[in-house]
């Protein structure tokens, strides 16, 4: 066992300042973030060279390719 008086316990914890959280809009999540990820996309023109892209990867690559 260290030979350190408990009394330093949580030292430099107590020595911090204490700032308050700071309020930010929570991230869109599931479908929301798809979209807002093709409209970024659409806006750099990214699918130009590309062609058709699959944004969802639960299709499978038969019926994407119909």
């Amino acid at each position: 066992m260290a030979a350190v008086s408990i009394n330093r316990a949580g030292k430099v914890r107590g020595q911090t300042p204490q700032i308050a959280k700071s309020e930010h809009p929570r991230k869109k999540t599931g479908r929301a973030a798809i979209r807002g990820k093709y409209e970024r996309r659409m806006e750099l023109n990214w699918f130009e060279g590309k062609g058709r892209i699959r944004l969802n990867n639960n299709i499978p690559a038969k019926e994407f390719n119909k």
